[in-house]
Formats: C-alpha cells, structure tokens, sequence
C-alpha cells in the first residue's frame, strides 16, 4: 500500500515475467501484455519450469543477471505488488531528468506486522 496514494494505484509483477501486469484474469492472476496474449500456453508451464528471474515475457529467460524491473522480487510463478504507479514514474522523471543511472533508485519493499498481528506490505521508491 502506498502511504500517499492507498491502494488505487498499485502496480503488479506480471505472474509469468519479470515485467508489469496490465491485466487481472480469474480474480487471481496478473499477466503482461505478451503473456496474456499467450495465456493459454503460459497458464500450461509447471511452476518448476518456470524461468527465473530475469524472465522475458511468454515464460522465456533472459540472459543476465539484470532484473528488468531493476527490483528483488518472489520467483515467478507468485503474484507480487510493486508499488505505486504514480510513485514509481514520478522517481523514474526525477532519474530521467537529474540523467542518473537506475541504479540511484532505491526500491524499498517492507512488511510491518500491526499491533493486532496483521501484516501490511509497503514498497516504495526512493534516491539512494
């Protein structure tokens, strides 16, 4: 959850990939463009042949190491929030306009247990 914008704006890795959902199929599932439009095959692949991260789109790997999402994140095969949209292009202008690499952004992903013993996650984006 984003502490400025709540939850309207969340953005979420796509199940198959390493990069954005834009759909969510089933009430369960966040899919890329490429993977949705390959859905019935990609919906096939076992969870252990998946590829890991880096993972194209269509369930491929990438060569590297290199996360296209420049963040840590669960294997592929898991449902994973990355953060608010709004915030997340706003850091991504501050890099394009100050010309800084990725690598000044800092991608912050934090569970805090509240005092009734539920979880909330909370990623965000920041300069290092």
């Amino acid at each position: 959850m984003c502490a400025k914008h709540g939850t309207d704006f969340l953005e979420y890795k796509c199940r198959y990939c390493c990069s954005v959902a834009v759909f969510f199929c089933f009430g369960t599932t966040h899919f890329c463009n490429a993977c949705h439009n390959d859905v019935n095959r990609v919906l096939n692949i076992p969870k252990q042949e998946l590829p890991q991260c880096p993972a194209g789109p269509r369930g491929k790997h990438l060569g590297g190491t290199e996360c296209p999402l420049h963040v840590k994140h669960p294997p592929t095969g898991e449902e994973y929030t990355l953060g608010c949209g709004i915030c997340r292009n706003k850091m991504m202008m501050i890099v394009a306009v100050l010309n800084l690499s990725l690598s000044a952004l800092l991608f912050v992903n934090l569970t805090l247990t509240l005092f009734t013993g539920k979880s909330v996650y909370v990623n965000y984006y920041c300069l290092q």
